[in-house]
């Protein structure tokens, strides 16, 4: 008998409004997404995230910034994940985005909406004694004194 329930949100609705190469340029984002999630980290995977993301540039803003809005809501439910390594990476991955991406992606990931999923994420890990969770709180708070993609031990 399993001792703790988990409960999965279902992520198939987000994109799923998206046609055409629209839909395909999110997929591959999200399936990029999705491999770095559920392997170790590494860091040619986040820089072909930052490379896919960098790419919708080419296909104007309007689409661009249609493209990314679901990647968006899809890391928001990737950081409202139970798993305390799968939330850690995720708020690494939106760490680099913002580092790296253009505008676009900081403008998507400074909506309100976003910012009180990363409070509440904070506050949450901030109460919390084990490492995984010290280092989530730290990297959203910003007080992380390394370099978040050094951070292989668990």
């Amino acid at each position: 008998m399993p001792s703790k329930l988990e409960i999965t949100i279902p992520t198939s609705w987000i994109g799923s409004q998206l046609r055409g190469d629209s839909r395909r340029h999110y997929e591959s984002i999200k399936n990029a997404i999705d491999v770095f999630l559920h392997t170790p980290l590494n860091n040619s995977k986040i820089l072909e995230i930052v490379d896919l993301i960098e790419a919708t540039k080419s296909v104007g803003i309007n689409r661009s910034i249609e493209i990314l809005d679901p990647v968006v809501t899809f890391l928001r439910h990737k950081i409202l994940h139970g798993d305390t390594q799968t939330v850690y990476c995720t708020i690494l991955l939106v760490d680099v985005l913002v580092k790296n991406c253009a505008y676009r992606i900081h403008v998507l990931i400074g909506r309100k909406r976003f910012m009180k999923t990363l409070s509440l994420i904070a506050r949450r890990n901030k109460e919390r004694r084990d490492a995984v969770s010290q280092r989530i709180a730290n990297l959203i708070l910003g007080t992380n004194k390394k370099l978040p993609i050094l951070l292989h031990d668990n």
